[in-house]
């Protein structure tokens, strides 16, 4: 009792249909045994089950994550619970009628109550960067619906690398200009920061990069709204 042990044993394979009796017959095999006393078992069963896959705009969705074709972006969703109708009260009854916990996702309730919940409550960004994409990039964040403004500055709070290769650069966790978490390619973001030395590093005398044709200096004007 004092010399407590755990082992592991494995029954079967893993793409193998493995009987019970099969099971049953490996665990009477230990409790056969004189010189150990099994205190206590526990059984792990792996089996092969489909999940849900399904197209979408610009991409696919498996299981609970939509997958971009462009792959700059892998987004976390709930799917949609129908909202239960509301329980008419009656006088005559002095009870509460039971709460069905977990019944409506907290987004949709926020979202009936006319709120949206911020998803990175009380998380510090990692820095700021500036949105300025170039013309190809602008038109295709217009098409894919995003919320950004040209030369505003957005919160990054996490950054990893791109699961194509480090060829493509890092992808950025964001939140747009309605507060919606975001998944971008470092691609669409210039870091500035202001330069500290004489006086020609004075960055107050309103010198504008110029963007070539197509974009207006310093626009700072939704994409979207374009």
């Amino acid at each position: 009792m004092e010399n407590i042990h755990d082992m592991e044993k494995k029954v079967g394979k893993a793409y193998d249909d493995t009987s019970y009796e099969k099971l049953a017959a490996a665990i009477f095999g230990q409790f056969a045994r004189r010189d150990i006393m099994v205190t206590d078992v526990s059984i792990t069963e792996f089996v092969k089950k489909e999940i849900s896959f399904r197209e979408t705009k610009n991409g696919i969705c498996i299981k609970n994550k939509k997958y971009l074709f462009d792959g700059t972006a892998e987004i976390e969703f709930v799917e949609q619970q129908p909202v239960p109708p509301p329980v008419a009260h009656n006088p005559q009854h002095n009870y509460a009628p039971p709460v069905a916990h977990n019944a409506v996702p907290v987004a949709a309730v926020a979202a009936q109550n006319g709120a949206t919940l911020d998803p990175f409550l009380g998380k510090k960004p990692l820095r700021h960067e500036v949105f300025e994409p170039d013309d190809v990039l602008a038109t295709d964040a217009r098409k894919r619906g995003l919320k950004f403004t040209r030369g505003n500055k957005y919160p990054i709070y996490e950054e990893k690398q791109d699961r194509r290769g480090i060829l493509y650069g890092m992808i950025y966790v964001t939140k747009d200009d309605v507060g919606q978490k975001q998944m971008m390619s470092d691609r669409l973001f210039v870091f500035k920061q202001d330069l500290v030395g004489g006086s020609q590093f004075d960055d107050r005398q309103g010198i504008e990069l110029d963007y070539g044709p197509g974009l207006q200096r310093n626009s700072q004007a939704p994409i979207y709204g374009n």
